[in-house]
């Protein structure tokens, strides 16, 4: 519907809507398509922070299929897409949050090269 409505070009509706159907195939342990919906937000997504946190998502995503080199890649962009966003010095929770994944990611890739 919304595609519809703004005729498939980048909304930040669209791309919300994309985000949630992403947490939800995630939830039905449906990872590609969960993949599949937080990529195509990607493209949708006209604020840099629901770009960031899409980043985010994804990396998380890859974490738990336990594809830890892609999860690193997404997590180290969403952080640093945060980190300059941060400049009002509001954004600690989601810093904290993919910062926590981030070190999750090389703690298995340490375990796994050790």
């Amino acid at each position: 519907m919304r595609r519809a409505i703004h005729k498939n070009k980048p909304h930040p509706d669209i791309a919300s809507s994309l985000d949630s159907l992403g947490i939800v195939y995630d939830a039905m342990g449906k990872p590609e398509k969960s993949l599949e919906h937080y990529e195509q937000s990607l493209h949708k997504n006209q604020s840099h922070f629901d770009v960031a946190m899409s980043l985010g998502s994804v990396g998380f995503v890859y974490y738990k299929q336990k594809k830890l080199n892609h999860a690193a890649d997404f997590l180290e962009q969403s952080l640093e897409m945060l980190r300059i966003l941060n400049s009002r010095n509001t954004l600690h929770s989601e810093i904290s949050t993919i910062g926590f994944l981030l070190t999750l990611v090389y703690a298995e890739q340490a375990q796994i090269n050790s």
